[in-house]
């Protein structure tokens, strides 16, 4: 087989970039000698950084949704890239409509290669998870993971009335990934966390509260593959569980009610 020389890129949000981790290391691990690059918005490159790829940081906003409708952005600004001999493969699941799971990111690569006759396809038969560096943060016992901020592709407008939730459940611990506006103490603001040290606090959370976006997308490693997952008010569009369709740890749920009663059976069983 030829030595294949692929620039992967994705001008989307943090989620689409975290999905690339799992399929890069597919990739590295069936095609050793395919040579790598990896191209996205500067803002995300620490994110791929522990990978064995160059990564090509382009500058630009990756909330600016004008600017993510313009592939051309992208691939002027991996010219030099693209004229080293490196073909762009492009992972936005968009491309095919496709949905947010491992399957789909997988597939998207193998169309992709098939459409520019590139001998290469990933197999998905063992799952791949998003795995980012481990780093030792201090998490208190009976933890619970909120991803409580705004989404970027606006999939859900759930509220989560953190202040509600503490003092109904003093004996939880309640992580949240956005600000509150508020002080209690079981209840710890990490909105100033990078996605990485946000990973590793989910790790140490029984429960994972999410809207599917990147904070969301960090939590799915595989040490958390078998903990109670929701993902709360989703749009019908986006109504689907995220990454693994088969996880019968993923609940999709629509109200305060359901989010209530899954706190209320962790709290049964301290």
């Amino acid at each position: 087989m030829s030595n294949y020389k692929l620039i992967l890129w994705i001008n989307q949000s943090n989620g689409d970039t975290l999905g690339a981790i799992p399929l890069i290391e597919a990739i590295k691990n069936q095609y050793p000698s395919v040579e790598l690059k990896f191209a996205c918005y500067k803002e995300q490159a620490y994110l791929l950084q522990h990978l064995p790829v160059e990564i090509v940081p382009i500058d630009g906003d990756y909330k600016n949704m004008y600017l993510r409708s313009m592939p051309n952005y992208f691939l002027t600004r991996m010219k030099s890239s693209i004229d080293e001999g490196f073909v762009p493969i492009h992972l936005w699941l968009g491309l095919y409509a496709f949905k947010h799971t491992w399957q789909n990111q997988v597939k998207t690569f193998n169309n992709q290669c098939k459409e520019k006759n590139i001998d290469i396809s990933i197999d998905d038969t063992k799952f791949g998870f998003i795995e980012l560096p481990h780093l030792d943060i201090e998490v208190k016992d009976k933890a619970i993971y909120v991803e409580n901020s705004e989404t970027v592709s606006g999939q859900t407008n759930f509220y989560f009335d953190l202040y509600k939730f503490s003092l109904m459940f003093p004996k939880l611990n309640f992580y949240t990934v956005g600000s509150v506006n508020f002080k209690s103490k079981n209840v710890f603001d990490c909105s100033k966390m990078s996605l990485i040290e946000l990973s590793n606090v989910s790790r140490k959370c029984k429960v994972i509260l999410g809207k599917g976006s990147g904070p969301f997308f960090s939590t799915l490693c595989e040490e958390n593959s078998n903990k109670t997952k929701a993902l709360v008010g989703l749009k019908e569009a986006w109504k689907y569980k995220f990454w693994n369709e088969n996880d019968d740890n993923t609940f999709l749920i629509d109200s305060e009610k359901q989010v209530i009663e899954i706190l209320r059976g962790i709290n049964k069983n301290l």
